[in-house]
């Protein structure tokens, strides 16, 4: 009799058992087949790449694939491609280090994983209706993330202030919108620490997506159960 609660196990103590290294070309495979174009970086990769070829990601580094030879089909400076590569390579082997605990199967980076990877996805519309069908709750997401963009400093420690003290001004409970906001970064109503997650995507990718929170429920039809 086929288990899939078993093979799902063994599927997770594989993937937490491997290093990043080894597991990105098998999570390159994913990315291909399911058309995702990876994009962005944290600011440090940011700040050695190549902002004109920034893809989609608000001032975010391309990655580079090893299959790819240069961008946009023309020979490049081999030089500057090395430091976008090692730049974005870091940063991903990161995030892979710490979506690992959470994978069931490499299928998970370019489905439940896909919104770090890429700002073409598509929020799980039962989180939607869960946590940000108040429009309170998308105005004051929209509001931090304004907030965001004006901090000099963004590490987890200054994220994590930056909203406690934002809902302590506005007199909600910071639990509501750090629900709400890992929806509105992540697309999913469970992830990783939301501060961690901030700090992973970056804060120019944060802002935005916060941003855009207000017209977020708008696009997404809930099926009920």
């Amino acid at each position: 009799v086929f288990d899939r609660a078993k093979l799902d196990w063994f599927n997770t103590e594989y993937i937490r058992a491997y290093p990043a290294e080894r597991l990105l070309p098998l999570i390159e495979q994913e990315w291909k087949k399911a058309g995702i174009e990876v994009t962005g970086a944290s600011e440090p990769a940011i700040e050695q790449g190549r902002p004109d070829r920034a893809g989609t990601s608000p001032g975010g580094a391309e990655y580079v694939s090893p299959e790819r030879k240069s961008w946009d089909g023309q020979q490049d400076d081999w030089s500057r491609v090395g430091t976008v590569q090692a730049s974005a390579r870091a940063w991903l082997l990161s995030t892979i280090d710490m979506l690992k605990p959470r994978a069931r199967s490499l299928k998970d980076f370019a489905g439940s994983f896909r919104a770090f990877f890429t700002d073409e996805f598509d929020p799980d519309p039962a989180a939607v209706e869960k946590f940000l069908k108040d429009d309170n709750v998308r105005k004051l997401l929209v509001e931090l993330g304004e907030r965001y963009a004006q901090a000099s400093d963004f590490t987890e420690a200054d994220a994590e202030k930056i909203l406690r003290d934002f809902a302590a001004q506005k007199g909600i409970k910071a639990g509501v919108l750090i629900n709400g906001a890992r929806v509105a970064l992540t697309g999913q109503g469970v992830a990783p620490s939301l501060f961690a997650v901030m700090k992973i995507l970056g804060k120019d990718r944060t802002t935005d997506r916060l941003k855009a929170a207000a017209t977020l429920a708008a696009g997404v039809t809930v099926i009920p159960n």
